[in-house]
């Protein structure tokens, strides 16, 4: 999630030229439970979508998030060449197609747009220079 607000505000300046309309797809049929690995990220701005695979450490283990029962989340980082890994112990608690994560005093709030068994999108929506833009990161349940 600390990855999720810097690489936002990078990709909706890239967005910022593009126009149309969207619309979410707020499709929730799975549990938010479990252990997700991030695949994709990018932006939805004005009905047009851009992602990225999404890159962990070479050589290292797959960075993830992990949703706990009773509220507890694990946000796992591997980094440098000899793959350190950062583990960032917090809580969350979803409310309908919300989800808010808090480490210490931080707190991270997003839209969950799509939720299925296999399947994680979560979403936050910022306007930046006029334009209205999704941060996405895409999970895969691991």
């Amino acid at each position: 999630m600390k990855k999720f607000k810097f690489a936002m505000a990078a990709l909706v300046v890239g967005f910022s030229m593009v126009s149309c309309s969207g619309d979410d797809d707020n499709g929730s049929s799975g549990s938010i439970e479990g252990k997700w690995i991030p695949v994709k990220e990018g932006v939805t701005a004005n009905g047009q979508e851009q992602f990225f695979d999404y890159e962990h450490t070479e050589g290292c283990d797959q960075d993830y998030i992990e949703f706990l029962s009773g509220g507890a989340v694990n946000d796992v980082y591997y980094y440098g060449s000899s793959c350190t890994e950062e583990i960032d112990e917090g809580t969350w608690v979803k409310e309908g197609n919300t989800i808010t994560a808090t480490y210490g005093d931080e707190s991270f709030t997003a839209e969950i747009i799509t939720l299925t068994d296999t399947e994680l999108r979560l979403g936050e929506t910022q306007s930046m220079g006029g334009v209205q833009a999704t941060y996405v990161t895409v999970y895969t349940k691991g």
